[in-house]
């Protein structure tokens, strides 16, 4: 993936803990089996979005092994689905950032399950520093958790976590102008949405973005929504979003959908071919 902003949308698959390492090594195989069979050439070329895939901590090895090993010139990225706040060190049964490295190009960071399991913006900032220096580029989860809020109260609630998380980082040595070197990226995941078949409006994640882009002063940083994305409704996040220099989309944080191996090529398909 690309440093700095994108070009391309990025659709990023995170499975969560719903397979065992054997399932996902063979989920992911059979999505680059297809996008062969489709004809596509690399995901990071010219008009073709950019595909990661977010596989549980034990199945990060053998998925990165087999993508790079049988089907490296489709360039489908790997990323870790969280990372240690802590480095190497005595921290038994964390995930340090640097044992990441050559294994997976980004992690997710701050995701609503990791907050739910005790995450805090402390927590959330000093892994979102460790990854930058490890290399890695942070994806910071923000969102809020009330659907009936209006617009003029949810954005300043998401603006709000996004800066006590970056201020943590920055304390831990990663300020804002890093953390845009190092490729930081936002996804936009309100909580009411995740896994409720109700995803939340463009109208919202557009404001969001506009806000998170006000509040970081002319730094480009991309911005992704997340929260019941599927084949049926991704095209509308970039129909609705494209024209809005501010309130553009630049792809989907993709959860239970992605399991299914066509129904994520066909997300993907709707992120360069939206439908009007």
């Amino acid at each position: 993936m690309n440093r700095g902003n994108m070009r391309q949308p990025l659709i990023i698959a995170n499975w969560k803990a719903n397979l065992s390492p054997g399932e996902e090594v063979e989920r992911a195989r059979s999505i680059a089996q297809i996008a062969v069979e489709r004809g596509l050439s690399a995901f990071n070329g010219i008009d073709i979005p950019t595909l990661a895939i977010a596989p549980s901590a034990v199945g990060l090895v053998p998925v990165a092994s087999l993508l790079q090993r049988e089907f490296g010139s489709l360039a489908i990225g790997v990323a870790a689905q969280d990372c240690s706040a802590e480095g190497i060190g005595a921290h038994t049964g964390e995930l340090v950032a640097t044992n990441l490295v050559g294994i997976a190009a980004s992690v997710i960071i701050g995701h609503s399950e990791r907050r739910a399991a005790g995450d805090t913006d402390n927590s959330i900032g000093r892994k979102i520093a460790h990854a930058a220096a490890a290399g890695l580029r942070p994806i910071l989860c923000v969102g809020d958790a009330t659907q009936s809020a209006a617009i003029e109260a949810r954005v300043p609630m998401v603006v709000a976590q996004f800066g006590r998380a970056t201020m943590q980082a920055a304390a831990a040595g990663w300020p804002l102008d890093r953390l845009v070197g190092a490729g930081l990226i936002v996804a936009y995941e309100p909580l009411w949405a995740i896994g409720s078949h109700t995803p939340a409006t463009p109208m919202d994640a557009m404001a969001v973005a506009r806000g998170i882009r006000a509040a970081v002063h002319g730094h480009a940083i991309p911005v992704l929504y997340g929260g019941s994305v599927d084949a049926g409704n991704a095209a509308t996040w970039f129909d609705e979003t494209r024209a809005e220099a501010d309130g553009a989309l630049n792809g989907l944080l993709v959860g239970g959908a992605s399991l299914d191996p066509r129904e994520l090529l066909e997300i993907v398909g709707a992120a360069t071919m939206p439908r009007r």
